[in-house]
């Protein structure tokens, strides 16, 4: 089992370990969930046309993580980041903030957000993201 799970959080480079000028970087950026590979390994293969880099809101801080893509973006210029996350994670829920706020200052960079909710992927919206971050626009 501790093969495995190393062999899965190997495949793609950690955030806060690859550099913000790498060569990996593409037009297209996908962030996920450090745990979504062990679980549902298949998912995140099949952003192919994606670089693919993972990191963990459980151990690592957001501000590391939103200020790490920022730059990202500044220095390389992708046309689209996502987030992919497991849904109903409070912690996995900051990357999709992180993103939205990433968006705010980078009009033109197109944001995607993927969860995966008992084995099947869903997009969500920004405006999903959006109002989990500010619970005040749901009445009742």
């Amino acid at each position: 089992m501790e093969d495995r799970v190393a062999q899965n959080r190997k495949e793609d480079p950690e955030l806060l370990e690859t550099s913000v000028t790498s060569r990996i970087i593409e037009e297209k950026i996908l962030v996920y969930s450090s745990c979504i590979p062990l679980e549902h390994p298949d998912i995140v293969k099949g952003f192919k046309e994606h670089t693919r880099l993972s990191t963990c809101l459980t151990t690592k801080s957001m501000e590391e993580v939103a200020w790490k893509l920022l730059t990202m973006v500044r220095m390389k210029g992708p046309k689209e980041l996502a987030a992919l996350t497991m849904d109903g994670s409070p912690h996995c829920l900051q990357l999709h903030f992180a993103l939205e706020d990433i968006h705010e200052i980078y009009p033109s960079i197109r944001v995607r957000h993927f969860v995966i909710e008992k084995g099947v992927i869903q997009e969500v919206s920004s405006e999903a993201v959006k109002t989990a971050r500010h619970l005040s626009r749901i009445k009742g």
